[in-house]
């Protein structure tokens, strides 16, 4: 092997291991965020209250849309397409 071939590969193992300590600098230090496993269920209840929250009114906006436009809510639809028998296509 040449001498500019292994300069080129001293080089760049030395690129990939400042990437990889820089990466795991920054991602790695993201776990220890929580103190105590009181905080972290804490943080984790109030993000399902969220996202209950925000789920309830993006079903009830998508409904309004739909009565606005003369469609049954999507609960209804849904009901209905279970209530088809298999097959049968309208």
């Amino acid at each position: 092997m040449g001498t500019l071939a292994l300069i080129a590969l001293g080089v760049l193992l030395v690129l990939s291991i400042v990437a990889l300590s820089r990466a795991s600098a920054r991602y790695g230090g993201r776990r220890g965020r929580y103190d105590s496993m009181a905080e972290r269920e804490a943080a984790l209840r109030a993000q399902a209250e969220i996202e209950e929250h925000d789920i309830d009114e993006m079903i009830a906006a998508r409904d309004a849309l739909r009565r606005r436009s003369g469609k049954p809510p999507i609960g209804d639809e849904l009901a209905e397409e279970i209530r088809r028998p298999p097959g049968d296509t309208e």
